[in-house]
C-alpha cells in the first residue's frame, strides 16, 4: 500500500480509514437495510436455524435471512440480514434485523468502552440520527451487551435502530444486533425483534484478524471490494477541516476525539505510517461568570429534556394537573379519566396505565363474554387491555396500558400525548363494542335454539 506525504494529506486518509472502519462496524447506516433478491436468501414456512462461524438463530415461520454478505471471522465485512416475508413485501413488516461483526479487534475492558465506540462513531454520520436512550447490563448468547436507542428522521418519518452491542471478551469482537422500525411501532416491533435476537447463541471463538498480517491483508482486500460512502469520505474531510483550523488561535497539541476514537486512529496508523498534527484551541473571549451562567442554562435546558422532566412539562401544557405518590408515579386526569404514568429520566420510553375502569363479578353470566371481548380489541389496538380476577372480592376488573416513544425531539408532542391518552378511550370503545356483537351473537343463538325447541315440540 503506497504511502502519502504530507501531513494534512496524512490526517485525511487516516479519516477516511476510520470512517470505512465505522460503517463496516453497521454504526452509520441511516435506513431500514433494503431487502436483496439473492439466491442465498432463505425462506421456510416452519421455524430453523440459520448458523455461521460466530452465531446461530432462530428464524421464526414466514421470514427470510439473508448471508450473502457474511464473508468469516477473517473477512472485512460481515452482515446478516432477516425480515419478515409474511406480508409479502419484506419491507412492509414491522421490524427487521441487521446483524454486523465488526472488522477491528477491539481489546477493551468491558462492553461501556464498546457501547462507547459505537456513539463516537455515530458521531461522524452524515446523517440525520440522535441518540435518544441506552440501556446497560443486558446479554445476548450469554455475552454482556447495552441497548443503544438511535432515532433516524427521514422524509418525516422517525425510523428507530435498536442496537445490541455486544462485546465477546474472549475473542475481542463486538457484534451489534439491529432492529430497525418505526416509531409508532415501538412496543410490537420490540416484541417480535427481541424474542428473535434472544434466540441468538454465540461461539466461542479465536479471532484471526488479531495476527497483524491477517488484518492488513482483510483491511486491503476489503477497501478494493468495499469502498466508502462518499459522503462520509466528505465528511471526514470536513472534520479534518474544523480541526486543522489554526488561525487566531493558540498553537497546542491535543485531540478533538474520544478515547476510542484514537483507538481506531491508531490502527489504521500501523498501515499508513506515523503522524502528528497540531490543533489550535479557541481563545477565552468571555469572562469565567459568563461561561458559568451559560453552562447553568445549558444544564437547565437538558434536564428539561429528559423524558420524564419533559412529560411534566407537556402535562402542564395540556392543562393536566399532576402529583407524584410514594411510588415515584405520576398521577393525573384527562378528560375525567385517571391515569398513572411511569416514567425515568435515563430512558426514553413511558408507560401509561389506566386502572379498573369497569369490571363485572366473576360469577356474572357475562363475565365470559367480556374476557373474549379483551381479547378480540387486544387485536386491533396498541393499547393492551388486561383483566384481572380478584377471587377475594369477586370481581373481574379491566385496566388498559400502553408504552411509547417519549423524547423531546418528537415533533408536535403535545398533540402526539392527547392523541396516545385519546386512543386510551377508543380502547374502551372496542372493548364495549366487541362485548355488544359477542352478547347479540349469544343472544340470537339462544333465540334460534328455542325456536328451534318448539318447532320439535
Amino acid at each position: 500500500m503506497p504511502r502519502m506525504e504530507g501531513s494534512t494529506t496524512t490526517i485525511m486518509r487516516t479519516i477516511g480509514f476510520l470512517l470505512l472502519a465505522a460503517i463496516v462496524a453497521g454504526t452509520l447506516s441511516c435506513a431500514k437495510p433494503a431487502t436483496k433478491s439473492s439466491t442465498n436468501e432463505k425462506q421456510s414456512d416452519a421455524p430453523y436455524t440459520y448458523e455461521n462461524d460466530l452465531f446461530s438463530v432462530t428464524i421464526p415461520n414466514g421470514w427470510g435471512v439473508d448471508p450473502s454478505e457474511w464473508e468469516g471471522l477473517n473477512g472485512f465485512k460481515n452482515e446478516v440480514e432477516i425480515v419478515d416475508f409474511n406480508f409479502g413485501d419484506p419491507l412492509d413488516g414491522i421490524v427487521s434485523l441487521h446483524f454486523v461483526k465488526t472488522l477491528l479487534p477491539f481489546d477493551g475492558r468491558n462492553v461501556i468502552e464498546a457501547a462507547e465506540m459505537a456513539k463516537t462513531a455515530r458521531a461522524l454520520s452524515t446523517d440525520s440520527v440522535e441518540l435518544i436512550g441506552e440501556i446497560d447490563s443486558a446479554e445476548v448468547g450469554g455475552y454482556p451487551a447495552n441497548i443503544l436507542f438511535f432515532a433516524y428522521y427521514v422524509n418525516g418519518d422517525t425510523l428507530i435502530q435498536k442496537q445490541f452491542v455486544t462485546y465477546l471478551q474472549d475473542s475481542h469482537i463486538v457484534a451489534y444486533f439491529n432492529e430497525f422500525f418505526y416509531f409508532q411501532d415501538w412496543v410490537q416491533a420490540q416484541k417480535v425483534g427481541d424474542s428473535i435476537i434472544a434466540t441468538v447463541k454465540l461461539k466461542k471463538v479465536v479471532n484471526p484478524l488479531e495476527d497483524e498480517q491477517f488484518f492488513k491483508n482483510a483491511l486491503e482486500k476489503g477497501i478494493l471490494t468495499h469502498p466508502p460512502r462518499k459522503e462520509n469520505l466528505k465528511r471526514a474531510e470536513e472534520i479534518i477541516k474544523e480541526a486543522s483550523e489554526n488561525s487566531d488561535k493558540e498553537q497546542k497539541t491535543y485531540s478533538i476525539m474520544p478515547a476510542l476514537i484514537i483507538l481506531f486512529i491508531l490502527v489504521c496508523l500501523y498501515l499508513v505510517g506515523k503522524i502528528g498534527y497540531a490543533i489550535g484551541r479557541d481563545k477565552r473571549a468571555k469572562s469565567d461568570y459568563e461561561e458559568a451562567d451559560e453552562a447553568i442554562d445549558d444544564a437547565l435546558d437538558e434536564e428539561d429534556k429528559k423524558p420524564r422532566n419533559l412529560l411534566m412539562k407537556t402535562l402542564e401544557e395540556i392543562g393536566c394537573q399532576y402529583s407524584v405518590d410514594e411510588d415515584n408515579a405520576i398521577q393525573f386526569k384527562y378528560q375525567g379519566e385517571a391515569f398513572e404514568v411511569h416514567a425515568d429520566n435515563d430512558i426514553p420510553y413511558i408507560q401509561i396505565y389506566d386502572y379498573a375502569w369497569t369490571g363485572i363479578k366473576m360469577d356474572d353470566p357475562e363475565a365470559d363474554l367480556l374476557k373474549q371481548a379483551v381479547n378480540e380489541a387486544n387485536c386491533h389496538s396498541f393499547i393492551t387491555t388486561l383483566y384481572i380476577m380478584n377471587e377475594e372480592t369477586n370481581n373481574i376488573v379491566l385496566h388498559c396500558c400502553t408504552m411509547i416513544l417519549f423524547t423531546h425531539h418528537l415533533p408536535g408532542r403535545k398533540n402526539y400525548l392527547e392523541a396516545v391518552l385519546s386512543a386510551f378511550f377508543t380502547a374502551h370503545g372496542a372493548v364495549k363494542e366487541a362485548f355488544d356483537k359477542l352478547h347479540q351473537a349469544r343472544e340470537e343463538k339462544l333465540k334460534n335454539s328455542l325456536t328451534n325447541n318448539s318447532y320439535q315440540c
